[in-house]
């Protein structure tokens, strides 16, 4: 019998043309960790025979498949992720250069944001789809010293055989001299602001997804996106009380993460570089962790909100050479 280690585990995405009809992967996706598989639900049937035993057996009410996966962020595949997670895009070809794209995710305002097909080769013991893939949650961690991490939990139908030749391609990544975290008072004040010194930055979006379960079939009809929802989490050394005093207030800022790579040149003189702007955001807590041996730090957690002026809560601009998605 095969055995396999994780790093034997394969896994690739694909934007489903037709919803829930699977499809070959456009990225084949290095990992750090994965959990994805079939899920069921029983009904254990509770009707009595004349004898003590509890119940003579069960039943298959409902068939899906669930995981999450972590992997460093990628400047090409994260725009896939990006438009499963907020819904749609836009691209503008050759800008701001010859032979390089911008990508711009805004959240689409419906309940059936696109679909992926997520495949998965685990050495020579089993080659599977998983179609109508939707992302129930994304997250994008930054760390002082550490490769920027994405993390995706997703939902979809049960694997189905497939034939699969997984092929990679190198993508440029992102270390924590890329990012660069700032606060102002609206969206237009953001151009001008100065970086914050933080240590971390986590960014989690919530789409709280939901089966659409139907008479005929196990396997639900449609995964549908509820309501989107928007935190955040800054920590940096403790400097003066600004934070604390905003924390403590009733004011709102916008937030831009901005990651770019400017070790690495796309075109002539361009940078891959994701930008993730939240309209308006303010403090649900905050923290300080007074360790004696330790510098005082503190932990801003962030609540978006969707902001009238600018008519959004969040929009991610993505500059690589990837044409579309």
């Amino acid at each position: 019998m095969a055995k396999v280690l994780g790093r034997d585990v394969k896994i690739g995405f694909g934007k489903e043309t037709s919803r829930g009809t699977s499809v070959d992967p456009s990225f084949w996706l290095p990992l750090i960790s994965f959990s994805y598989d079939d899920k069921k639900e029983e009904v254990i049937k509770e009707e009595a025979f004349g004898v003590i035993e509890d119940s003579i057996g069960s039943v298959v009410v409902s068939k899906w498949a669930e995981g999450e996966l972590r992997a460093y962020l990628k400047d090409k595949a994260i725009g896939l992720l990006l438009l499963a997670t907020l819904g749609q895009f836009s691209t503008e070809n050759d800008t701001p250069e010859a032979g390089v794209y911008t990508h711009t995710f805004s959240v689409g305002q419906n309940h059936q944001h696109p679909s992926l097909t997520i495949a998965r080769k685990i050495g020579t013991i089993e080659q599977l789809k998983f179609p109508l893939a939707m992302v129930n949650s994304l997250e994008i961690v930054g760390e002082v010293g550490k490769i920027v991490e994405v993390g995706v939990n997703f939902i979809s139908k049960v694997g189905e055989s497939a034939s699969l030749t997984p092929a990679y391609s190198l993508e440029n990544d992102f270390v924590s001299k890329h990012i660069t975290i700032k606060f102002a008072d609206n969206l237009s004040g953001l151009d001008g602001a100065s970086a914050i010194e933080a240590k971390r930055f986590l960014l989690r979006i919530n789409k709280n997804l939901e089966k659409d379960d139907v008479f005929g079939s196990v396997e639900p009809s449609d995964i549908l996106n509820k309501t989107l929802s928007i935190e955040a989490e800054v920590e940096l050394l403790l400097q003066d009380t600004t934070f604390r005093d905003w924390a403590v207030g009733t004011s709102y800022k916008a937030m831009r993460i901005e990651i770019e790579n400017d070790d690495v040149t796309i075109g002539s003189s361009t940078h891959p570089k994701l930008r993730i702007d939240l309209a308006r955001v303010r403090p649900v807590d905050y923290a300080r962790d007074f360790g004696l041996e330790d510098f005082v730090k503190e932990t801003l957690s962030l609540k978006g909100f969707y902001s009238f002026d600018d008519g959004k809560a969040i929009e991610a601009v993505l500059i690589n050479e990837q044409a579309s998605y």
